[in-house]
């Protein structure tokens, strides 16, 4: 993941678009271990099975502009505005919030639909393919005794391809000089959402080598990324 990333990130010029094709290389691989998991039949997880849309979720910059760019593509001019203001309204409620809060605090995820599916499932972060269950139930009752996720089975190898992914990802961005680290899903959308708004015309005469890391350094990315509120732990932090 790591080496097929940082290929792109170096090879191409701009900004937005070797990000984007990164993490479209990240959901791929993750892709292929959901697809051919050994444990596939057992999973739980069905549209509108939502427990686990009201737990604290972390992202890439490379899935933040992944996801903006869905939406901007789902959306009409219009309706993306009610959703901006959706997605602005639960970062103020709880981008802020440690998981044990994020998960008392009962508010489902900006981008859950009315029938309880979601509505970027196409093009959900990595996190969220990973985070699979073999008892709806289970997870049903994690989230009616407030607790951040389910502690029942899952599906350990897609766990695992998709945490693995997500490191490989944040290190090839980091080494490219790219937007990196594990931002909070909301406010990092709205980042994204806003950089997509603003991207200049891609420059043609840069080195393929250096044009993506200079161009990154110079422009606001990496630091509107780096103030996203990061998902943290109360445990973590007290033990």
């Amino acid at each position: 993941m790591h080496a097929a990333a940082l290929a792109v990130l170096r090879s191409a010029s701009g900004r937005l678009l070797p990000l984007l094709e990164s993490a479209r290389i990240a959901v791929e691989e993750v892709t292929r271990a959901e697809r051919g998991s050994p444990q596939a039949p057992r999973r739980a997880c069905r549209a509108g099975c939502s427990s686990c849309c009201y737990l604290a979720v972390s992202i890439t910059p490379a899935e933040a502009m992944m996801i903006a760019s869905g939406l901007r593509r789902q959306r009409s001019p219009d309706e993306l505005a009610v959703v901006r203001q959706r997605i602005h309204a639960t970062a103020a409620r709880v981008s802020h919030l440690p998981i044990e809060q994020r998960a008392l605090a009962r508010v489902p995820c900006a981008l859950l639909g009315p029938d309880g599916a979601c509505t970027i499932h196409a093009f959900r972060p990595l996190g969220c393919r990973g985070w699979t269950s073999f008892d709806a139930k289970a997870c049903e009752t994690a989230l009616n005794d407030d607790r951040p996720g389910h502690d029942g089975p899952q599906d350990a190898l897609l766990y695992a391809t998709a945490g693995a992914a997500s490191d490989g990802l944040n290190a090839a961005l980091r080494e490219a000089g790219a937007p990196a680290g594990n931002c909070e899903f909301h406010a990092a959308v709205l980042v994204a959402l806003a950089a997509l708004e603003t991207e200049p015309p891609h420059r043609s005469g840069a080195s393929a080598e250096n044009a993506p890391t200079s161009e990154w350094a110079a422009s606001a990315l990496p630091a509107a990324f780096a103030a996203c509120p990061r998902v943290t732990s109360e445990r973590l932090r007290s033990g």
